[in-house]
């Protein structure tokens, strides 16, 4: 069985946060990783991902395309996982 990851980049702001607990409740049985965009070090990781906007959610090291021009996503984290 795959082991799918998800990834949350934040600021904390009510949007991220509503996103981060959307996703949290969708999808619990995965393993999810938050980085928090106010802490420096989680700066490279976002650019390795190509993210310009938060929040951004990245599947299985990839970039959801709802996160390049749109709001995340539920159904299309779904879809991600179950490739």
């Amino acid at each position: 069985m795959k082991n799918n990851k998800i990834e949350i980049f934040t600021a904390g702001c009510p949007l991220c946060n509503e996103t981060v607990k959307e996703v949290e409740s969708n999808f619990s049985k995965y393993e999810i990783k938050i980085y928090n965009m106010n802490e420096k070090s989680n700066l490279e990781k976002s650019k390795s991902y190509g993210i310009n906007k938060i929040p951004a959610v990245v599947v299985n090291d990839n970039l959801l395309d709802c996160c390049k021009n749109e709001k995340v996503s539920i159904r299309e984290i779904s879809e991600a996982l179950s490739n």
